[in-house]
């Protein structure tokens, strides 16, 4: 049996929260990621307030397409 590293497995665990619970993810990636200052949190945060509008955005788009 191959090994998975506990690296891999946090990033997964990561990408699952951050579709479930973006607080969640929050903390997680705080640990997993070992966050030293509020400059590397807030970094993280900015990134999934941008992939949250995007996401967002493109749903609107598809929501938009589907209606006509």
């Amino acid at each position: 049996d191959p090994e998975v590293s506990s690296q891999a497995i946090g990033e997964m665990v990561m990408e699952r929260l951050k579709k479930l619970d973006e607080v969640a993810y929050v903390r997680f990636a705080s640990v997993h990621r070992q966050f030293r200052d509020i400059q590397t949190l807030m970094d993280e945060l900015a990134k999934l307030l941008n992939e949250s509008v995007t996401d967002n955005n493109s749903r609107s788009s598809e929501d938009i397409r589907a209606n006509m």
